[in-house]
């Protein structure tokens, strides 16, 4: 929810900041920029819906306390990030700061750790036998790792201060 008001926050209140998100990210990347984020983004939701629905029901990952911990904490650390990187970003093109840049580098950092932990959860929780969702889950997390990791927090970094 954090998350969604904080992309709300940007249409409402500064929709004209919404090209200069993108810094000086080339034109040429944004196809792939947008395919990736529709993979990523419905691959956040199979991935949800297999931990929250069918993973319990015979999944052979997960046997401890200690998985069941990494899960929340992996969630946390792509929701409470994510929702701050909009006025992050927001407060680096009204008044960019080096100190500003860095916690946008952390916080992009701590989404991509744990997107790469929920797809190393969701492989330690493969089904007995094949799952369809659990497949396109995987399919997903991939795709959202690829957004989260190399898309948000390499390339984009890279670009927008370029």
């Amino acid at each position: 929810m954090l998350v969604l008001a904080s992309y709300g926050m940007l249409f409402l209140v500064n929709a004209e900041s919404l090209n200069a998100m993108w810094g000086r990210v080339p034109e040429k990347l944004m196809p792939f920029y947008r395919a990736n984020m529709l993979w990523g983004a419905a691959g956040y939701f199979f991935y949800t819906i297999f931990f929250l629905l069918m993973m319990p029901e015979g999944a052979t990952g997960f046997s401890t306390q200690l998985e069941n911990r990494l899960l929340l904490i992996f969630y946390a650390l792509i929701l409470f990030p994510s929702a701050l990187w909009t006025p992050l970003t927001l407060m680096m093109i009204s008044q960019p700061t080096s100190l500003t840049w860095g916690i946008i580098r952390v916080v992009l950092a701590m989404v991509g750790a744990g997107s790469l932990g929920l797809l190393y959860l969701l492989l330690r929780a493969r089904p007995k036998k094949f799952s369809l969702i659990y497949l396109v889950a995987v399919v997903g997390s991939v795709g959202f790792c690829l957004q989260t990791v190399l898309f948000d927090a390499v390339i984009w970094p890279a670009f927008f201060m370029a």
